[in-house]
């Protein structure tokens, strides 16, 4: 025979606030402060740099098709982050990065690679 512990839980995804501070919550056993959640805040996927912030990557930067193609470029090496958005001005498309490393693909907006440093 199996035994099972069942488990009450008192907040759920339905619960989450955005911004800053906390706020009260009337819930079964009483009165409970809830901590609001910031855009700051929030991880992107595990995987965000702890040097960079989630409106660092998201801000537009510009590339040519040839810069993101380029290993040694700095737009594949100190300004590259996992999902760092760019414009390649070249073909005027936004692309993003698939991986933090150099030789990380730039993929568009569906996932297809579109660009490989070598």
């Amino acid at each position: 025979m199996a035994v099972r512990e069942i488990v009450k839980q008192l907040a759920g995804a339905e619960d989450l606030l955005l911004g800053e501070g906390t706020v009260n919550q009337e819930r079964f056993s009483g009165t409970r402060a809830m901590t609001k959640v910031g855009a700051a805040s929030l991880p992107y996927d595990d995987r965000l740099p702890s040097d960079k912030s989630i409106k660092d990557m998201l801000e537009l930067a510009t590339a040519t098709t040839a810069q993101l193609e380029d290993l040694a470029a700095s737009i594949n090496t100190t300004d590259k982050s996992v999902a760092r958005l760019v414009l390649n001005s070249t073909t005027e498309k936004v692309l993003r990065a698939k991986l933090a490393t150099a030789a990380g693909v730039w993929v568009d907006l569906v996932g297809a690679t579109v660009h490989t440093p070598v």
